[in-house]
């Protein structure tokens, strides 16, 4: 089985975990995240904080709706494999920054675990040069 093949399918996030590039642990929010593989390489990610308050009423107050997207990243596209390293295509994105550009994660599957770690990239919650490790569950089909 290809690991394009052990990817497929939907992922939920069971921890994160930010480090400076040094190593330094940095401390972070809780997260909730859904992670989608699909044939054909494509991928869906949603991250939000798991402590985000729901607004009071809908639609929510420009300020309720501000402290709604500040606690959200979700990002979709193309994916491909190259050894331990899985690039992440981006074509659509919470952060139009992003879109058009590429964000490579190093990735061990061991089992129903999926574990990615980023390269040393500015934190989109507050700048600071980071490394995220993110670990997944695969969900049943």
């Amino acid at each position: 089985m290809t690991a394009e093949d052990q990817l497929a399918g939907t992922w939920r996030l069971l921890s994160l975990s930010r480090h400076t590039p040094e190593g330094a642990r940095i401390p972070d929010r809780p997260r909730r995240g859904l992670l989608t593989f699909s044939p054909g390489r494509r991928f869906m990610l949603m991250l939000t904080w798991a402590d985000r308050p729901a607004p009071a009423n809908d639609p929510p107050t420009d300020a309720e709706r501000a402290a709604l997207h500040k606690s959200f990243i979700a990002f979709a596209g193309s994916f491909e494999i190259d050894g331990d390293r899985l690039l992440f295509h981006i074509e659509i994105s919470w952060n139009e920054t992003w879109t058009g550009h590429q964000h490579p994660r190093t990735f061990v599957l061991t089992g129903d675990r999926l574990t990615l770690t980023t390269d040393p990239r500015p934190s989109a919650f507050d700048g600071r040069d980071s490394v995220y490790t993110q670990v997944w569950e695969k969900l049943p089909a």
